[in-house]
């Protein structure tokens, strides 16, 4: 009877002790189930937090992850934000020096800052254009962009730290290549593209803006031009129609100074100079008829004084003489 007395209170004994491990586990998940709920999502760890292994099943999902230094300082940030995942990352003086995440336009952005919070590299997508670096200077001006712009063609921009451009490289307005190279101060010094033909150019440029020196290729071949500093033509030398070369200097008024070149009926190379007025004074070159030599002397109206040269038979040298309306003087010619 003592024995059944006994084995029946073991038996309410571990009734008793169930229940109260049952009300003990409900309370300590509505303990934790309030202080997930009301406590600050933070979750402060002294120390380092390591994987033991490389693989781990299933998933961790936070909001945010901050790293900070030994006195609690924030370094860092690993979260999301309005535009997507980021990784912030702060110099000790709280300012951010970088930040890798989402653009709000759309598409990657790394940007990188000095310890006092100054922009000096960027690189994103440009509005969707494509892909693009920018590294910049104090005070957040762009030293150099190099990629995409406003339209998806790449360019090379290179600016001083005064913000004005010293080098450009990319697409013309006719889909050719172009390079510009500026002063200091913003004034074009030398620039190589083409025109609406396609037909190369290039050109130097003096410190007052103006032209100095031009190339250019066209049908006929290359050519050169020098200018004044008021950016008029004082020197041509090129390709003729007839597919030989002449140089051509020029007054102030544009008018012809001096040639030097392929003779109009190609027997060979002349001289010619001009006076102010424009007038041939002296010619020096291959005759008309046979290409002998031939000289031939002018007044500043353009009358010609003189004339040597040889025979249209070859025989002998012939010096013709006029007077100022244009005659020959009684007793010329003269053989030599």
């Amino acid at each position: 009877m003592a024995e059944a007395d006994l084995a029946r209170s073991i038996r309410r004994l571990q009734v008793g002790l169930g229940a109260v491990s049952v009300v003990a586990l409900a309370a300590a998940g509505a303990a934790a189930f309030l202080w997930m709920r009301e406590a600050p999502q933070t979750l402060e760890l002294a120390g380092e937090l390591r994987a033991k292994s490389a693989f781990i099943a299933g998933e961790l999902k936070v909001r945010s992850v901050v790293l900070a230094d030994h006195d609690g300082r924030p370094l860092g940030r690993l979260g999301v934000d309005a535009n997507g995942a980021s990784l912030r990352l702060n110099a000790p003086t709280g300012k951010e020096i970088v930040y890798l995440g989402r653009h709000p336009a759309g598409g990657g952005n790394l940007t990188m800052r000095t310890d006092q919070g100054e922009q000096i590299v960027l690189l994103g997508d440009f509005q969707g254009h494509g892909g693009f670096a920018e590294f910049g200077r104090d005070k957040e001006k762009i030293a150099v962009h190099l990629g995409a712009g406003e339209s998806p063609d790449a360019f090379l921009l290179v600016r001083n730290e005064a913000g004005r451009t010293l080098g450009y490289l990319g697409k013309n307005q006719h889909g050719d290549g172009s390079l510009a190279i500026d002063r200091g101060d913003g004034t074009e010094l030398f620039h190589v593209s083409t025109d609406e033909k396609h037909l190369a150019y290039a050109s130097l440029r003096g410190t007052n803006g103006k032209a100095g020196i031009g190339f250019d290729v066209d049908d006929l071949g290359g050519a050169m031009r020098i200018f004044d500093r008021d950016e008029r033509k004082v020197l041509y030398a090129g390709n003729t129609k007839g597919g030989s070369a002449h140089v051509k200097i020029f007054n102030a008024s544009g008018g012809p100074l001096a040639l030097i070149g392929s003779h109009q009926t190609k027997h060979g190379g002349c001289v010619a100079t001009y006076s102010a007025e424009g007038k041939a004074t002296t010619f020096l070159g291959p005759s008309q008829s046979r290409g002998h030599g031939l000289l031939s002397l002018f007044t500043k109206e353009g009358n010609q004084t003189l004339e040597a040269s040889l025979d249209d038979k070859g025989r002998g040298g012939l010096v013709t003489v006029y007077d100022s309306n244009g005659k020959p003087v009684p007793g010329t010619p003269v053989w030599k």
